[in-house]
């Protein structure tokens, strides 16, 4: 037993030691990844993944035309005082959130990918770290959407 803990204790540097980061999958891609990786007519690890995505990328949508339909029905006040029939505060708003979502979705690709590479080009676990990212930052930038304007 005295020779137990201490080789207990340096297992656990382990991950510390060769430099390996941990893998962070959420309970939606630990779903995916229980599938059969190939097959034909069936529900495959990328099918699913693919299937997270998009419902992702839906629900990140969805958060953007919410904020669009209160912006176009609360802000429909003329962006510069006495011209009344000039451009309105709702079309600048509107004109810079889409640019700046545009630049988030760059942004938040590189930063997934950047974060993937850190496994290294030989890891079989890239993929997933990628998707999961893509996955945390979208229900971010969606809270984000929601606290910031949509309360």
């Amino acid at each position: 037993m005295k020779r137990l803990s201490p080789l207990l204790f340096l297992l656990s540097l382990l991950p510390s030691i060769s430099g390996a980061m941990p893998l962070h999958i959420g309970s939606e891609l630990q779903h995916c990844l229980s599938l059969p990786a190939y097959g034909h007519n069936i529900d495959t690890q990328e099918k699913c993944k693919s299937a997270l995505l998009k419902s992702s990328s839906d629900s990140l949508n969805h958060a953007v035309h919410l904020l669009h339909e209160n912006i176009a029905s609360n802000y429909d006040d003329p962006y510069r005082l006495n011209d009344s029939d000039g451009i309105k505060i709702k079309d600048i708003f509107w004109e810079n959130f889409q640019e700046s979502q545009q630049a988030w979705v760059i942004s938040r690709d590189k930063l997934c990918t950047a974060n993937a590479a850190l496994a290294g080009e030989w890891a079989a676990s890239r993929d997933e770290i990628k998707t999961q990212c893509i996955l945390d930052q979208n229900r971010d930038r969606q809270q984000f959407i929601k606290m910031t304007w949509l309360k």
